[in-house]
């Protein structure tokens, strides 16, 4: 029997949200915060294909993806 967090994790994979303006601007200061700890090439944990826009005008790069375990579900 999964647990709630599990449960959580696979509902909210689920789901996509559009991208507003105020989203847009989280993921900038996201990146800035990247950026300046010196963080340029990352793999994203994800369990769904994203395409995040414009992150390499801070610098970064998405170098590879890999799943986020959900508890051997």
């Amino acid at each position: 029997m999964p647990n709630a967090l599990s449960q959580a994790l696979k509902v909210r994979a689920g789901r996509r949200r559009p991208r507003t303006a105020s989203s847009c601007a989280i993921y900038g200061v996201g990146a800035q915060i990247l950026a300046e700890l010196g963080i340029h090439d990352m793999i994203l944990l994800t369990n769904s294909h994203h395409t995040p826009v414009a992150l390499g005008g801070y610098g970064l790069a998405i170098v590879g993806e890999r799943p986020i375990s959900t508890g051997g579900v």
